[in-house]
């Protein structure tokens, strides 16, 4: 089933934006042809990109989200031990996350930055 899709997610992946996007093209109200547009230019932005098409699945990451996605990010890569005590339990995972994001480009969705593996 399609829901809204908000900026307000910590997670969002295109394809669930697209199909969204499918259920708001037949005669939208006012609303929903706003809601359209701001999807529409999400999509637009990620195709520019030249990487990944939406069709196939591109995860975003809310910026305020990205930190604690590092640290899931880290824990299922195997890259840390979630039992470990002192030192590992010591990370700057702020400092991680933005070394993790050198690897992420950026998209604007209304005025809220989103992470996606570029």
């Amino acid at each position: 089933s399609t829901r809204p899709i908000y900026n307000t997610e910590d997670i969002l992946d295109t394809r669930d934006i697209l199909e969204y996007m499918e259920t708001l093209k037949d005669e939208p109200s006012e609303s929903e042809a706003e809601e359209l547009a701001s999807l529409t230019g999400l999509i637009e932005q990620l195709r520019d990109t030249g990487g990944d098409s939406p069709e196939d699945g591109i995860i975003l990451i809310r910026d305020s989200y990205f930190q604690a996605y590092a640290q899931e990010f880290a824990d299922i890569v195997g890259a840390i031990n979630r039992d470990a005590t002192w030192p590992l339990n010591c990370i700057d995972w702020e400092q991680a996350a933005e070394e993790l994001q050198m690897d992420y480009g950026e998209v604007d969705f209304d005025g809220i930055k989103y992470w996606y593996r570029a």
